[in-house]
């Protein structure tokens, strides 16, 4: 049995079967399949303790490592809820840089143009990465003009690593120059 603790902020109400959780920032749903969630509140805070079904046989029940996963990814989910998570991705190279164009100027909505050494301007579409729940701003950085940096945020971890890497995909950083798109 392993257990969380649950902060003040983030409401759980659950149901056959899932998990709703919500806090400041936004919230999640998660299924819970073979494990049962139990929340107590004890004189030092609310936890939430995980076991899995008893009606299970005991070969298909879950490992301890598998529980211990779950339970981890649960509370890096509601610290999401009450912080957030910040990722930043730093353009390296001549001319490299990000611009955001607004929707009224196009007909697909908003999207990003980046430059980045092509001998065309690649843009992502800005509803792929809201819909994920990820707001991607191409940001300043001690006052410099250039749109050299850009800022993705986001409530969920894995989401957020997963856009960061799609758009890191469209130039990796050089082994030797280091030109491309780097993690900040």
């Amino acid at each position: 049995m392993f257990s969380i603790s649950v902060p003040p902020t983030i409401n759980l109400s659950f149901s056959p079967g899932s998990l709703q959780r919500s806090g400041p920032r936004g919230s999640f749903r998660a299924v819970t399949g073979s494990y049962r969630l139990r929340l107590l509140a004890l004189p030092s805070g609310r936890r939430l303790f995980l076991d899995f079904d008893p009606a299970l046989s005991r070969e298909l029940q879950p490992s301890l490592t598998t529980q211990a996963a779950r339970l981890s990814r649960l509370e890096a989910q509601m610290e999401g809820l009450i912080r957030g998570y910040r990722r930043r991705l730093r353009l390296v190279g001549v001319g490299f840089r990000a611009t955001q164009i607004p929707a009224s100027s196009t007909a697909q909505g908003a999207r990003i143009s980046f430059k980045l050494g092509y001998s065309h301007d690649v843009e992502k579409n800005l509803s792929d990465f809201i819909a994920e729940g990820v707001s991607v701003l191409p940001s300043r950085l001690e006052g410099r003009t250039k749109g050299t940096l850009l800022s993705l945020e986001g409530t969920d971890l894995s989401r957020l690593n997963q856009c960061a890497a799609s758009i890191r995909s469209l130039r990796y950083p050089d082994p030797y120059k280091g030109k491309g798109l780097r993690l900040a």
